[in-house]
């Protein structure tokens, strides 16, 4: 594998320019042993191709993952990404705020200057260099299209280490009472909540109660299967003029 990382620093530069031209062809931000292969074959390295696979591919999942690949390359795109889902929401609104002239493009200068004033702390200008491979120029001056970026849209980021000892620290005191607290308060205002028994039909407490019912026995067959006509609810009244069917 350091033989083959050698040819391609040598060939591209950087490890993230030839992932970009060689290697991840249909940015799909991973490789596949065919990909994989077959850009060995067009870099025409003669060293063991499938030594340098299997030491990628660690766990052995089958795909490598830029990460994988290169750890350095993968930290810059992805504090790139975070960057401008955190100050545009998306790489497409990253773009037309970095076009500053409205171009289409985006030359080095405007997004040195974005990246400054927006305080990215990546390299601006390995970062151009690196995904600049559309090879568009404005006004004979290199810039970058959408095409170029437009990949990133589709990366998932990945949680920092601080993100996940947060995730799996157990929860102070103080925030599991306020939980409690927050919650018993919730069903304490329901419960203290008065019920408008004007909007039930009802004038009064009283007659809301069991007590307001007729003490008589209501007489029922076992064949009648209708619901018992009790005229203090107001239930058993006709609604929109329609009497029930089980009355």
């Amino acid at each position: 594998w350091e033989k083959l990382k050698a040819l391609l620093k040598q060939s591209y530069g950087h490890l993230l320019r030839a992932w970009r031209l060689l290697l991840d062809r249909d940015d799909s931000n991973g490789l596949s042993w065919v990909e994989f292969r077959d850009a060995c074959r067009r870099l025409k390295f003669d060293g063991d191709v499938g030594a340098c696979w299997r030491v990628l591919d660690s766990e052995m999942t089958g795909m490598i993952s830029m990460k994988e690949y290169d750890a350095e390359s993968f930290d810059i795109l992805n504090s790139f990404k975070e960057w401008a889902d955190m100050h545009f929401g998306g790489i497409l609104a990253c773009f037309n705020e970095l076009d500053e002239d409205h171009s289409g493009s985006v030359s080095l200068k405007e997004m040195n200057h974005a990246c400054r004033k927006l305080r990215w702390t990546g390299d601006a200008n390995l970062l151009f260099n690196c995904i600049h491979v559309s090879k568009n120029r404005e006004a004979g001056v290199r810039s970058i299209a959408l095409s170029d970026i437009a990949f990133l849209d589709t990366w998932q980021l990945e949680p920092t280490e601080e993100e996940l000892a947060t995730d799996d620290l157990p929860l102070h005191k103080s925030q599991k009472r306020a939980k409690v607290t927050k919650a018993s308060a919730s069903v304490n205002e329901h419960l203290a909540s008065p019920i408008n028994i004007g909007k039930l039909g009802f004038t009064d407490w009283h007659s809301a109660s069991v007590g307001s019912l007729s003490h008589s026995p209501i007489k029922r067959s076992m064949s009648d299967t209708r619901l018992p006509n009790i005229t203090s609810s107001p239930y058993a009244k006709p609604l929109w003029g329609l009497k029930s069917p089980y009355l």
